[in-house]
């Protein structure tokens, strides 16, 4: 993992909980009758849900993207290894 990469996740999950924590304090404190809260929970849950959702499609896909450039550019690798080494075994 790079740094730029282990910097932004360092970020994010601290972000990501304080925002959770903020707010779950924000329901708890606020002045509404319980099936009001309980109407409110279930929607930030469902939001919560098809954001992660979301975001691990995505990640999914990105993971997908680099697995195949990284495929390619092994192949290539592969490929100018065995063209040089035929090369080479001409000369000789």
């Amino acid at each position: 993992m790079s740094e730029k990469a282990k910097s932004q996740k360092s970020v994010m999950v601290p972000f990501l909980l304080g925002g959770l924590a903020g707010a779950a304090l924000g329901l708890l404190l606020a002045r509404k009758t319980g099936s009001e809260l309980r109407m409110q929970i279930k929607n930030a849950a469902t939001d919560t849900k098809e954001r992660f959702s979301s975001t691990l499609g995505k990640g999914l896909d990105l993971y997908d993207d680099a697995k195949i450039a990284v495929s390619s550019a092994v192949e290539a690798g592969r490929q100018a290894y065995t063209q040089e080494r035929q090369k080479l075994q001409q000369v000789q």
